[in-house]
This record gives C-alpha cells, sequence and structure tokens, in this order.
C-alpha cells in the first residue's frame, strides 16, 4: 500500500509498481553509497601513503646528514603535519632540539 498515493499515481504512469519504484530507489542509493564509501577509502589509502612515504624522506634524510632521529619522531612529526619543521631541522645539523637520546 503507497503512502503517497499522488506519487503513485505518477510512477503508475510509467508502467511501474510502488514495489518496483522503492526498489529502484533503492539501487540508486546503494550505487550512490559505493561511490562514497569507495572515495573515502581512496583518500583514506592515499593519505596513509602519502605520511609513510613522508616519513621514511625524513629518516633517510636523518641518516643521510648524520642526525640521529627516532623513527616514532618522524611519524609522530609527519602525523601532525611538522614534518617541514622537522626537516629544516635536520637540514640546520647539531642535534634535535629535545632528543636527548630518549627518542622524545
Amino acid at each position: 500500500v503507497p503512502c503517497w498515493p499522488s506519487l503513485y499515481m505518477r510512477v503508475a504512469k510509467w508502467g511501474l509498481s510502488a514495489v518496483a519504484d522503492q526498489s529502484i530507489a533503492g539501487v540508486i542509493m546503494m550505487v550512490e553509497g559505493t561511490f562514497l564509501i569507495l572515495g573515502v577509502l581512496a583518500w583514506t589509502f592515499f593519505e596513509s601513503a602519502r605520511m609513510s612515504m613522508r616519513k621514511q624522506e625524513l629518516l633517510d634524510l636523518a641518516f643521510d646528514s648524520g642526525v640521529d632521529l627516532d623513527p616514532k619522531r618522524a611519524d609522530r612529526a609527519v602525523r601532525s603535519g611538522h614534518g617541514d619543521l622537522l626537516e629544516s631541522r635536520i637540514r640546520a645539523g647539531g642535534p634535535l632540539p629535545g632528543s636527548g637520546g630518549s627518542g622524545e
């Protein structure tokens, strides 16, 4: 039994029953949701890959510069958006502020 008789009358013009109309609407919403979740998953994957690459670049730069850099510190810097700051400190040479050998 259709909830809105006026809607059912418009759909009936196209030769669809209320059940067929609901089925088509469900398929449309499922496809839309699928594209949305695929977009979110793709963004999450690429963002994670970007952070991982940036972390590795910082670790390689520190190794090449002879600076002792804990991987956990590089990871924190990249995740908090301070990878560029850490890079400039590595390029400046010398010990990193707060490194004190504990990796913090």
